[in-house]
């Protein structure tokens, strides 16, 4: 597995504006095979290039499968990039602890991943659709125009019409990241 492209917008953002001001990116993925796969590949990513194999961008998976002094670094010090699965979002949604310091240190998210988005289907598509709705309310994202929301195959989804009934936004073909 390779890192993918969707994720350089991100460690873009945070080398320009800063590591350590709070969570920049959250990373939606439907199995945590898949987190687990992709916090493997940014281990190896983001330390090339600078000093003392010190990364400049922070990154954390929190998917429930963490042992609690993990957790409990993850809560008291949040990364710029959190990798998670849909229904732990939804937890950290709804549970106090979570809520007040990974919610709250999302204030003002910009990126809002859901790898693999065609996955979301049906009853499970339209709950994943109104915890993105939630999770842009809790986090006070910007409009449309400051933030990006991707997944991978969003663009045939932008051309549809679903991506924007998903995203509650009218998609142009320009403004839309998308993988192969």
């Amino acid at each position: 597995m390779r890192l993918p492209y969707y994720l350089i917008p991100i460690v873009d953002r945070v080398l320009r504006e800063g590591s350590g001001t709070g969570v920049k990116a959250v990373v939606v993925y439907p199995m945590n095979a898949l987190a687990n796969s992709q916090l493997g590949e940014l281990r190896k990513f983001p330390h090339y290039g600078f000093s003392n194999g010190q990364s400049p961008v922070t990154f954390a998976r929190y998917t429930g499968q963490e042992r609690d002094e993990d957790r409990q670094r993850i809560l008291a010090n949040p990364p710029d990039i959190l990798l998670t699965n849909y229904v732990m979002l939804e937890l950290m949604l709804t549970r106090p602890q979570e809520r007040k310091h990974l919610i709250a240190a999302a204030k003002g998210l910009q990126f809002l991943v859901l790898d693999e988005l065609h996955i979301y289907r049906g009853r499970q598509g339209a709950d994943v659709a109104m915890l993105v709705r939630r999770v842009r309310d809790a986090c006070a994202s910007p409009g449309p125009t400051d933030r990006r929301d991707t997944g991978t195959a969003l663009l045939r989804y932008a051309r549809s019409g679903t991506a924007s009934g998903f995203f509650c936004h009218k998609y142009e073909n320009a403004s839309v990241s998308t993988t192969t």
